[in-house]
């Protein structure tokens, strides 16, 4: 448990650039009624394009980077022997985690936030397996990056 503990901030950092790869990379929304399957990308949703951009996934993209840039940076440091950091880390990590939960959470509200925003779509999109995984990652990488500081409070390492 103690190796997992010191690599935690790692893992949570490859989860949270999962989740980023999955939201640009996958399909945001799809639509599906008989023979008719539309598609809306990601990076739609995201920034916009053909269609007016939903704006809680924009945010959760914008929050999953910056919690992935801050726990590599609070990783990596350390392995550089560089501690200008290190009393800030456990706070930098957990807030990274809260980043995290509260993308999981907008990355969920985009489909509703899309479909406000364009008037003229179908009402009856789903959330693409894409950004449900994304927000599934999100959590995971939340709870793993919390993980040391959950332990320490409870006592164990």
């Amino acid at each position: 448990m103690k190796k997992f503990l010191e690599f935690s901030g790692l893992i949570a950092a490859a989860l949270a650039l999962a989740a980023f790869i999955f939201l640009l990379a996958g399909n945001g929304l799809v639509y599906t009624s008989g023979n008719v399957t539309l598609t809306v990308k990601g990076v739609e949703v995201i920034f916009g394009g053909d269609y007016k951009l939903a704006a809680t996934a924009l945010i959760g993209w914008i929050l999953v980077l910056l919690a992935m840039l801050s726990l590599i940076a609070v990783s990596v440091l350390p392995l550089l022997q560089v501690k200008a950091l290190d009393k800030f880390s456990g706070m930098i990590t957990l807030c990274a985690a809260g980043l995290l939960l509260v993308a999981a959470i907008l990355i969920f509200c985009s489909k509703a936030a899309f479909v406000g925003a364009n008037s003229n779509i179908y009402k009856n999109y789903s959330l693409s397996f894409a950004f449900v995984f994304a927000g599934i990652l999100s959590i995971l990488a939340a709870c793993t990056a919390a993980l040391p500081a959950c332990m320490s409070l409870i006592g164990k390492k």
